[in-house]
């Protein structure tokens, strides 16, 4: 029999999906010094607002000829304040859109490396959480713990995610700002996009860990110079 070198080619989807989660969150914040600048803006006008309305001595004319411009000036901050918050709020949804991508595709390579097919195509059908969870035990690997990190912070980042996806209709009594309290619930700050983007870092790695690989050089800061991975495997002809 003659020996001979086979080269296949993949595309390293999970590695694409994790420079695009952090080029998302670079855009993100970017866009923090003009809401924080234009918020400060809204509290001053605000002020302005309350020392004319306190004032008690001005004729109902005088007092509205003081507060119209500064009406004018806070509904236009609030406009200003949506348009900012625009992009801000597009890039971090797709963090954890893309963090969860980025997820789904490693473990469903890792699986389709480690499994019969026949026990894939069970797999595929498990949620994410699942894959995750029971896979490192169906390989007799130490797996994660569901009440440790770094599982605390793919939980969490599964249930933005579904937030994100499956988006009930939210709102909150109108408190003076442009800006909804409920974000937080979303996971729409760059404290919590960080933490999806870390939960990304730790389950990979410690898969890695436990298998005894070396981690994929994506879970790092870097970006990839290609998505394209190229194997060769012997064969006998």
């Amino acid at each position: 029999m003659e020996n001979h070198v086979e080269a296949y080619v993949t595309l390293r989807v999970d590695a694409m999906y994790i420079v695009l989660a952090r080029r998302c969150r670079q855009k993100a914040a970017e866009c923090i010094p003009d809401m924080e600048e234009l918020t400060n803006r809204l509290s001053e006008a605000e002020e302005r607002q309350r020392q004319v309305e306190t004032t008690g001595a001005q004729a109902p004319e005088a007092m509205y000829d003081a507060l119209r411009p500064i009406l004018d000036e806070l509904s236009s901050l609030d406009w200003a304040i949506g348009a900012a918050y625009r992009p801000f709020l597009e890039n971090v949804a797709l963090v954890h859109v893309l963090c969860a991508a980025c997820l789904e595709a490693h473990i469903n390579r890792t699986a389709r490396e480690k499994v019969s097919r026949k026990l894939y195509e069970e797999f595929d059908r498990w949620s994410l959480k699942a894959k995750w969870l029971f896979l490192p035990r169906i390989l007799h690997l130490d797996g994660f713990g569901m009440n440790k990190e770094p599982f605390q912070s793919f939980s969490d980042l599964i249930r933005f995610r579904n937030a994100l996806l499956h988006y009930r209709s939210k709102r909150e009594r109108w408190s003076g700002s442009p800006v909804p309290r409920f974000l937080t619930e979303l996971g729409l700050t760059l404290k919590h996009v960080d933490r999806s983007l870390s939960a990304v870092r730790g389950m990979v790695g410690r898969l890695a860990e436990q298998m005894m690989d070396a981690p994929p050089s994506w879970i790092s800061d870097g970006t990839e110079l290609t998505y394209f991975a190229l194997e060769r495997r012997r064969s006998q002809a």
